[in-house]
């Protein structure tokens, strides 16, 4: 201000123009950044504040489920097997007596197809009483196997459920008696004769076997020998209560005359009858009559 040297003339129109126009550049883009400062708050506070509306409608998807896994020590669920199911039961025999003794297995099926697969699982014997009990069992079906001399062999089929005991009595019959005779005669056999195998089951237990008392043998028939025929003839029949037989039917017919020979004859066999606990029953019998020829 003291200095003499300096132009103190008031500025001119063309200064002050140039002037207004250069602090108009330099506050316009302040204005401009002015205003968007004071409009982004509004701005984001909006869309803070409508978030929630948008997204509060929308339920956030659950995670999924672990599998369920099994602690050491713990039994497998149902779906997995568990082995909690068991069979019991009662082995008596026609008269309603229990047996003891009696050797009863179970054993698992499995079915493929039209293919059975059974595989042996546990093994009982019957005790005084005649009760049989198989526990750990998994659910299923089960083939059930009793056997004992005298009897014929008892075979079932019986389901396993989940924690339940299933209860199938067993009934025993009796088995079945064979009895061969061999009646010879004198003549030429043929070159191939029929084979005789007999079935034969052992009797004993509670059963007192039926015992042959008169037995009337057969006659070799002569037309027979002179063919040079040979061979055993399979009967089956029903020894009665009384010891005689019933229903006496050929199994087999290698000849005619060979057969009838063989009936006419067993016919008028007599037994002393098949006794269970003491009491005369009825029991199936198969006889082989072979006839065979000598030189």
């Amino acid at each position: 201000m003291l200095n003499p040297s300096l132009n103190r003339k008031p500025a001119g129109r063309m200064a002050a123009l140039i002037t207004s126009l250069l602090a108009l550049l330099i506050i316009a883009p302040l204005i401009v950044i002015g205003a968007q400062q004071r409009t982004q708050p509004v701005a984001a506070l909006s869309e803070i504040v409508a978030a929630p509306a948008v997204f509060s409608t929308v339920k956030p998807a659950e995670p999924a489920p672990k599998p369920a896994t099994r602690k050491a020590g713990s039994k497998p669920s149902a779906a997995q097997g568990r082995a909690d199911g068991s069979l019991a039961g009662t082995v008596s025999d026609g008269t309603g007596a229990v047996i003891p003794g009696v050797r009863v297995t179970v054993a698992s099926r499995t079915i493929v197809g039209n293919s059975i697969t059974e595989t042996e699982m546990q093994t009982a014997t019957s005790d005084a009483t005649g009760k049989y009990y198989f526990a750990a069992l998994t659910p299923g079906q089960y083939s059930l196997k009793a056997e004992a001399a005298g009897f014929a062999t008892y075979r079932s089929v019986v389901d396993v459920e989940v924690s339940k005991t299933a209860t199938p009595n067993i009934t025993l019959s009796v088995g079945s008696i064979a009895q061969r005779v061999t009646v010879t005669g004198v003549g030429q056999p043929r070159p191939a004769p029929l084979p005789g195998v007999p079935q034969r089951i052992r009797v004993g237990g509670n059963v007192v076997a039926a015992n042959l008392i008169s037995q009337v043998k057969p006659v070799y028939p002569a037309t027979a020998v002179d063919a040079g025929i040979e061979g055993t003839v399979h009967l089956q029949g029903l020894i009665g209560p009384d010891g005689t037989l019933l229903g006496l039917t050929p199994l087999n017919n290698i000849d005619r005359d060979l057969t009838a020979a063989a009936l006419d004859a067993v016919r008028q066999w007599q037994y002393k009858p098949t006794l269970l606990n003491g009491e005369p029953v009825e029991v199936l019998t198969t006889i082989d009559v072979e006839f065979k020829l000598t030189q």
